[in-house]
């Protein structure tokens, strides 16, 4: 996209080369009179202005690009262009295939054809946002950030992936009359690999990375370390084909980083703007509000010696051996497993977590369910998740996936409203195993997501 003096230069160039008798000296000044008498040419058809007008982005794509996402990715790259020079716009469909927004699509050879009054359909929904949303404005760039693919993938479209990707950035060229326009994809996780069932997971994820590395316009973004925890639904996967929430926070400022790379690589970003923080680890938290805090409940096993329900609360964290003196066991039970910190005061509660072994040889497993809730008197508690987290939907794949992990911990961890409450409970149902803690987690602070990430 050319600076406005290149362009008018160009467009003189052209008078110049007519006279080839003309001195070099007239012709510098031809050129230079062109600058100084017609500043105000407009460019033409395909180039946004440098430096002038709005920064679009478009985000689309299947349920992955769910909200927080585009809020996320809104607020940050306001900070860095500043709230009057950007435009977002998000349409996004769960579930849908890229044929949605290919106009041309055509499916693999030998696949079976689809239903040709859907193809197409979803661009036209963005397309209309989109006009909305700019009707008139003149723009300094144009990016796409596209989170899709999973479809594809389950349906073995993977050779197809990239031509019609290739096919929306051209209609999006046409229709908005650009010569170029930037992208950014993130690539779909590591759920949706081949060997885990899904016939073009490797394909639609190698075409992914390959189209934002080897395009000059484009930039791809990692998601296989932000889909392990509890998702939008209340399901605690171990690395499911969505995201928790403060992950999709993470994910929209990931976007948002590259999207502002490829608009001004030389750029000096705050590093302050992307300060989201996905909590999958008890070794990213640095600290947190229950250390050291009143902690009673549901009596431990006693065995050999094993510390009381304080450790719960001492801010230090066990390695994958069971053996380790911070697991605190709890014996499989009806009541399960019931535990309450006392803050000292009443506070605003915006995260709670428990951390927990997973040992199939040593009898830890996941817990069935988990709830957590919050009360200002110690008697009357509100529940601070939106509904009940779960561990898989069937006790057989449960116990399925124990027995293929390594041991290790898990943090099991959940946003909360912010609600100010004195006291924080967490019960989890546990009737067939033993249930392995080190520490109940209140308003953890955190590595961010920067400085555990920095290649992104």
């Amino acid at each position: 996209m050319k600076h406005r003096a290149q362009y008018i230069v160009d467009k003189a160039s052209p008078m110049v080369a007519f006279y080839p008798s003309m001195n070099k000296r007239f012709k510098r000044f031809i050129v230079l009179a062109t600058l100084w008498i017609f500043p105000f040419l407009a460019f033409s058809a395909g180039e946004c202005r440098a430096g002038e007008g709005k920064h679009l982005f478009i985000l689309s794509g299947q349920s992955n690009m769910r909200s927080p996402l585009p809020d996320a990715f809104k607020g940050a790259v306001e900070k860095v262009f500043g709230k009057d020079t950007v435009i977002v716009v998000t349409v996004a469909h769960p579930s849908q295939p890229i044929y949605r927004w290919y106009k041309k699509w055509a499916p693999p050879e030998g696949a079976a054809p689809v239903n040709g009054t859907d193809i197409g359909t979803l661009y036209d929904e963005l397309m209309n946002s989109v006009n909305r949303a700019i009707n008139g404005k003149d723009l300094a760039s144009v990016t796409f950030i596209w989170m899709q693919g999973e479809a594809d993938a389950e349906k073995g479209w993977g050779g197809v992936y990239e031509k019609s990707f290739y096919g929306v950035l051209d209609q999006f060229k046409k229709d908005l009359q650009l010569k170029e326009i930037h992208f950014v994809i993130g690539r779909i996780n590591d759920y949706w690999l081949t060997s885990k069932g899904v016939k073009d997971g490797d394909l639609v994820r190698e075409v992914q990375v390959r189209m934002g590395e080897a395009h000059p316009n484009g930039a791809w973004v990692d998601t296989d370390d932000l889909n392990a925890g509890v998702n939008p639904w209340g399901l605690y996967e171990v690395d499911g084909g969505h995201f928790p929430t403060p992950a999709y926070r993470v994910l929209g400022q990931r976007f948002a980083r590259r999207a502002c790379r490829l608009i001004d690589p030389d750029m000096k970003l705050d590093d302050g703007i992307f300060d989201a923080v996905f909590l999958d680890s008890s070794k990213d938290v640095v600290s947190h509000l229950a250390i050291g805090k009143n902690i009673s409940g549901t009596v431990p096993a006693a065995e050999g010696g094993r510390p009381g329900l304080a450790s719960l609360t001492d801010g230090e964290y066990g390695g994958a051996d069971p053996a380790d003196r911070q697991w605190v066991v709890f014996p499989a039970s009806k009541e399960g497993v019931e535990l309450t910190v006392d803050l000292g005061t009443s506070q605003s509660v915006t995260g709670i977590g428990v951390d927990l072994l997973i040992d199939h040889e040593a009898g830890a497993a996941f817990p069935k369910s988990m709830v957590v809730s919050v009360s200002d008197d110690g008697m009357s508690y509100r529940q601070a998740h939106k509904k009940p987290i779960t561990f898989f939907y069937k006790d057989s794949i449960r116990r399925e996936v124990v027995g293929k992990l390594k041991p290790r911990s898990f943090l099991m961890y959940v946003e909360a409203p912010g609600e100010r409450a004195r006291f924080v409970r967490v019960i989890l149902e546990s009737k067939h195993s033993l249930t392995f803690l080190d520490e109940i987690i209140v308003n953890p602070a955190a590595k961010s997501d920067l400085l555990r990430n920095r290649k992104q």
